[in-house]
């Protein structure tokens, strides 16, 4: 989806530009760790990796499983386990859709500190396959699934990924609450606790489609104070904003603290924040190529500073959401360009993975990775990469040509 940026200003706000370089692309080593077949496996890997403290990788697929019910391929959450430098896959879970179970997981999970995996799903969860649900799995001999909350329009409708902090959950919904005037509602950030064994979960701040946006993405994120962070793609004035959420002693406030709308942003150590725009800046792409902008916090307000402006579609567009290394580095994918030649967007490539590094003149973007098309596969996810303790990155690509005519996603690793 394209979506225009307009920087506005709601605090104190700057606007800069920082100093910016390319590189060529430089060789890495891919591997694909698993090509999806479409069948009982699953197929598009929309959304991110988990990654254990054994090395394992976790993630959900929308479509596919074992279960032909009303949804026929509700999705899954799968595993892979790496063994003596292989990888053995396996499904967790099928998704089932009304009324017993939810369907089409979405948006990112997160883990607990003992194991137990939470994410969300967009439909299913009553009679009326609506509005999505919250699951958990755990684990003891094997892997059970469990409904912990289950949304109606009245109180959220699709929710889409999680945060944990503190011994609670926190998500947005991108529809709800309903009211009489509005029957589906701008969209909830919402709180869920465990009391007594019981989770309950209670709305923090309803959207009024007004300055604050409507439809919130999925990603939120802390500061160190406990203040919330997200952000909205319609909405404020017009291109969606980046919101802050303050807890005081009986309700969360929000402001707006800027007019740009960015996917998943997060902190560095200072309490900056960094996240990409996948359309606007340079006209060389259809709907402009993206860029990589930082929200910079001065105290008083946020200067918004474009750190990355993608030149055309061979050096990336579209790009998605981004991780730090311990070094200051910044890792993330485009979704669409690039030097391969793909099934679909033929025009436009296949995606590329790539690094920002910054220094004393600006920031040096580097391209460690064009998606060819084949049986790397193509359309990396945007979702934000997961790094190892030796600095390899895992992600998943929508589609690849291993199977079928358009593929049904990989999983891929990226050696440094």
């Amino acid at each position: 989806m394209r979506i225009c940026f307009v920087l506005i200003f709601a605090l104190v706000l700057v606007v800069g530009l920082a100093v910016t370089f390319a590189t060529t692309a430089q060789a890495q080593t891919e591997t694909t760790l698993y090509s999806f077949t479409g069948a009982s496996d699953g197929y598009a890997p929309f959304d991110g990796l988990l990654l254990n403290s054994s090395g394992n990788l976790y993630g959900t697929t929308f479509f596919g499983g074992t279960v032909s019910g009303a949804c026929n391929g509700c999705g899954t959450v799968f595993q892979l386990t790496r063994n003596a430098g292989t990888w053995t896959f396996d499904t967790l879970h099928s998704f089932a859709g009304s009324p017993t179970d939810i369907d089409h997981p979405s948006g990112q999970m997160v883990f607990d500190p003992a194991g137990n995996i939470y994410g969300t799903a967009e439909e299913g969860g009553g009679s009326n396959n609506c509005c999505g649900g919250i699951f958990e799995l755990s684990h003891s001999q094997s892997w059970a699934e469990s409904l912990i909350s289950i949304f109606h329009r009245n109180n959220g409708q699709s929710p889409v990924g999680l945060t944990y902090h503190e011994r609670s959950l926190y998500g947005t919904t991108t529809f709800g609450r309903a009211t009489q005037g509005n029957q589906t509602g701008f969209g909830t950030v919402y709180q869920l606790s465990q009391k007594d064994g019981v989770w309950e979960r209670s709305i923090i701040y309803a959207f009024t489609g007004e300055s604050d946006g409507y439809e919130p993405n999925g990603w939120l994120a802390f500061d160190q104070q406990g203040n919330l962070y997200g952000s909205t793609p319609y909405g404020g004035n017009g291109s969606g904003d980046v919101y802050e959420l303050g807890p005081t002693a009986s309700e969360w406030d929000l402001n707006v603290i800027a007019d740009v709308s960015s996917g998943s942003m997060i902190f560095d150590q200072s309490g900056n924040l960094y996240g990409s725009l996948p359309g606007g800046g340079s006209s060389n792409c259809l709907g402009g190529c993206g860029s990589i902008v930082e929200l910079q916090n001065t105290g008083i307000g946020w200067n918004v500073i474009t750190l990355y402006e993608f030149a055309d579609v061979t050096d990336g567009e579209e790009p998605g959401s981004l991780v730090f290394d311990a070094n200051g580095n910044l890792y993330g994918t485009t979704f669409l360009g690039g030097t391969g030649t793909c099934q679909f967007f033929q025009f436009s490539g296949c995606g590329t993975v790539f690094k920002l590094t910054p220094g004393s003149s600006g920031w040096q973007k580097t391209t460690l990775y064009n998606f060819m098309g084949g049986s790397d596969g193509e359309f990396p996810n945007g979702a934000p990469l997961v790094m190892d303790s030796s600095g390899n990155l895992y992600g998943g690509t929508v589609g690849g040509i291993t199977y079928g005519t358009a593929g049904y996603g990989t999983i891929y690793e990226i050696q440094p």
